[in-house]
C-alpha cells in the first residue's frame, strides 16, 4: 500500500557501528517492532548497506548503554508494539545501530571485515506501510 501525502513516518538514524557510516530511513509508526526488526534484516537494508547474506542483523537502540557501549548493548527483542506505541511523539530522538553479526555465535563483524557502501541518501520504505 502505498502512503498518503499526509502520512506521518518516523525517520530514524541508523549507523554502523564504529563507523562513520549513517542513514535516514524513513518508516510507518504503525509497523510493530517484530515487523520492524525484519525489515532492518531485509535484502533491501542489506543491499544499501552492503551486508553480506552470511551475517545476521541486529538492531540496536543508540542510547541503551546497559553495559556501558552503546554499540555493543542488547540488541532489540521482537515484540507486537507498534512503533507509535513505544516511541511515540519521542520518534525524532531516537536511533539505532545496525550491528552485523555471525550467525553461529552472534559476535559483532567489524567493518574491516565486510565492505559498506558509502551511499549516504534518505531511504523511504514506502512498500511496508502497515495501516
Amino acid at each position: 500500500m502505498t502512503p498518503q501525502s499526509n502520512e506521518i513516518r518516523y525517520k530514524f538514524y541508523f549507523k554502523i557501528p564504529y563507523t562513520k557510516l549513517t542513514n535516514r530511513i524513513s518508516f510507518s509508526p504503525e509497523l510493530t517492532i517484530s515487523q520492524f526488526i525484519e525489515l532492518i534484516d531485509s535484502n533491501f537494508i542489506r543491499v544499501y548497506f552492503d551486508i553480506h547474506d552470511d551475517y545476521r542483523v541486529e538492531v540496536v537502540e543508540a542510547g541503551n548503554n546497559e553495559n556501558g557501549n552503546d554499540e555493543m548493548a542488547p540488541a532489540l527483542q521482537p515484540l507486537e508494539q507498534t512503533l507509535e506505541e513505544k516511541y511515540g511523539e519521542n520518534y525524532n530522538f531516537i536511533a539505532f545501530y545496525i550491528r552485523p553479526v555471525y550467525c553461529e555465535n552472534r559476535q559483532f563483524v567489524r567493518n574491516i571485515d565486510y565492505s559498506i557502501s558509502p551511499n549516504q541518501q534518505n531511504i523511504n520504505i514506502n512498500e511496508y506501510n502497515q495501516t
